[in-house]
């Protein structure tokens, strides 16, 4: 190997374990900040993803409606929780 080859991945390894460890500790403080004041009141998240932060689900929102079948969206979510927790 060259000698530039390996300082590349020595410099890949420092900055790939450097965004680790500061995941994870953005994890632990946020977990301080926010998890830990819950308590017992601590609840799973409902199925499905929350989309983009700001955005949410208004892609799919948006074309649902484009389409000849707008009630797929609400049919997808509907699909999602039958036999979940927030059914009454």
């Amino acid at each position: 190997m060259e000698v530039g080859s390996v300082w590349l991945a020595a410099v890949v390894t420092i900055i790939g374990g450097f965004v680790m460890a500061l995941r994870w500790l953005l994890k632990r403080v946020n977990w301080l900040l926010y998890e830990a004041k819950l308590g017992d009141k601590q609840y799973a998240l409902p199925p499905g993803d929350l989309g983009w932060p700001f955005i949410g689900n208004m892609w799919a929102f948006l074309r649902a409606f484009k389409s000849s079948d707008p009630d797929s969206f609400i049919g997808s979510f509907v699909d999602r929780w039958v036999g979940g927790e927030l059914c009454t």
